[in-house]
């Protein structure tokens, strides 16, 4: 039985999923590859069949695991999962979506930066998997104008979200 409860790590790494077990097989195993402790990493399946979740456990014994019932959406599958990652001891959490892909150090680097700048939030630039050159994320902005969301493409100088309407997306 996986302990999900901090011992010698502070920062975790969840990731919310619904049903798509080869994503989140690829996204859990691009973290493990890249030297992360199993009991670091938490999957939050956020609704899907009972038997995913089966899977995934059965796969990745080492992950921490927790199924809700039913799909909360992105916000609250988010919510669900992060009151669930403090609750067993940790101090900080990278959040992933299960098509994402990490490189060893994100979590390191994430957590000087935020050091840095004294903030309670960072974001990694997001690189398209496909297109590994194409930013797909420098941050995100709301068009008031428009009513619509759209992504950054460029990197700030400062690397700094800088505008009244900007915001990390998930």
């Amino acid at each position: 039985m996986v302990s999900c409860r901090m011992e010698k790590h502070q920062s975790a790494i969840l990731v919310l999923h619904y049903n798509k077990q080869r994503q989140t097989r690829e996204c859990l195993d691009s973290i493990l590859a890249a030297g992360y402790a199993g009991e670091q990493v938490f999957c939050y399946d956020n609704g899907s069949r009972p038997d995913v979740l089966e899977s995934l456990q059965s796969d990745y014994p080492a992950v921490c695991h927790r199924r809700s019932e039913q799909n909360h959406g992105y916000s609250g599958g988010f919510n669900r999962a992060c009151r669930w990652v403090f609750s067993s001891g940790f101090d900080s959490l990278l959040f992933l979506t299960n098509d994402t892909r990490i490189f060893p150090d994100t979590l390191g680097q994430l957590l000087r930066t935020a050091s840095a700048l004294a903030s309670g939030f960072v974001a990694p630039v997001i690189y398209y998997q496909n297109q590994p050159d194409s930013i797909d994320s420098a941050g995100a902005y709301f068009d008031s104008t428009q009513g619509s969301l759209h992504h950054s493409k460029e990197v700030l100088d400062s690397g700094l979200l800088d505008g009244p309407w900007d915001y990390i997306p998930g």
